[in-house]
């Protein structure tokens, strides 16, 4: 079919944290391989960037995002002016992106199309306000935006089928199997206990599984109390602490055998570097953040204590007292689970 809307410059735009951008590229490589000639632009949150610098993405630019000042926002908008977009698409609409893209575009001319899981009506995105894959709610953006523009012939892509991928310029060798731990989480409900994963990992050396464990940490206070207490009780253990800039991070965990941990950024890097993982989770039930191909990226919840769906929006610490929380989860429990899943 004939289309008279054929764009040739697209930015995407998701103002989010680290795992939220890798989840992006799944859309940019869709949006590619409808349009293969346009340049595809990603903005987003300019500490985010460093990440993508050395590796191999569908991206075929960046634009990095510091609006918490009038001096950012205005550069914001000074870079639509001079990016001559056809397609704006935002995949996680905000108050402060919402009003500097919708005044641009008014002055601009571009087609602004945007998604906010919070509304449930009003607009043309599929399944507006429904919980899903956040993946699948991304690639329902760029349909939905399309079809709004005269394509209504292209199916609805579906999530399993574009899971994201970063490819790093170099990586690093390693003499053995190398395991990427998550040890740190957002705040402590959605952490397995430190010293599990340490009790795991010398339970692993006793049965024999010559491994290396790779621990990335920040330079935060928090990151290294951790590493000081892994430093302590690791002893004779066969581990590594990366505390590493963004750049560097991807080529150094590139090529391990699995990725066990928490639900962070860290994870969804892993899944685009192309290795199984193993997730913990808290609260937060995994239907929206671990959009991935269960046989590949299984995870440990607690069942029926989905606190999201009893408190609309929000996780209240009290609807936890009486769940079962990560702690009790054993490392002998994750050990089988490891084996089960053919992990080791």
């Amino acid at each position: 079919m004939q289309h008279t809307f054929d764009p040739q410059n697209i930015l995407v735009v998701k103002h989010r944290a680290l795992g939220d951008s890798i989840i992006g590229l799944s859309s940019i490589a869709y949006l590619k391989s409808i349009f293969p000639n346009a340049k595809v632009t990603f903005a987003l949150a300019a500490w985010t960037v460093d990440l993508y610098r050395e590796c191999e993405t569908p991206c075929d630019a960046f634009i990095e995002l510091k609006l918490d000042s009038l001096k950012g926002a205005w550069r914001f908008y000074r870079t639509l002016a001079k990016g001559r977009f056809d397609l704006v698409i935002e995949l996680h609409q905000s108050g402060r992106t919402f009003k500097i893209i919708n005044l641009a575009s008014r002055f601009m001319g571009f087609h602004y199309v945007y998604h906010n899981h919070n509304l449930k009506k009003g607009h043309f995105i599929k399944d507006q306000g429904v919980r899903k894959p956040i993946l699948q709610r991304d690639l329902d953006t760029c349909w939905s935006a399309l079809k709004h523009l005269g394509y209504e012939d292209l199916p609805v892509p579906n999530y399993l089928d574009w899971s994201p991928s970063i490819k790093p310029l170099k990586t690093k060798e390693r003499q053995k199997p190398v395991v990427v731990l998550g040890v740190v989480a957002s705040r402590p409900d959605k952490q397995w206990p430190l010293g599990h994963f340490i009790e795991l990992m010398r339970f692993l050396k006793s049965m024999g599984h010559d491994l290396h464990f790779l621990i990335p940490l920040s330079n935060s206070q928090a990151d290294q109390e951790l590493a000081t207490h892994i430093q302590n009780e690791a002893i004779g253990l066969s581990y590594e602490i990366l505390q590493l800039p963004l750049s560097q991070l991807a080529e150094h965990l590139a090529n391990a055998k699995f990725y066990l941990g928490n639900d962070t950024g860290l994870k969804h890097l892993c899944v685009a570097l192309g290795f199984r993982t193993l997730t913990f989770f808290g609260p937060e039930e995994p239907l929206e953040w671990n959009p991935y191909d269960l046989e590949k990226h299984p995870y440990l919840w607690s069942q029926g204590q989905d606190a999201r769906t009893q408190m609309a929006l929000t996780c209240a610490l009290v609807q936890f007292d009486l769940s079962r929380k990560l702690e009790e989860i054993s490392p002998i429990e994750v050990y089988e689970v490891l084996k089960n899943q053919s992990l080791l």
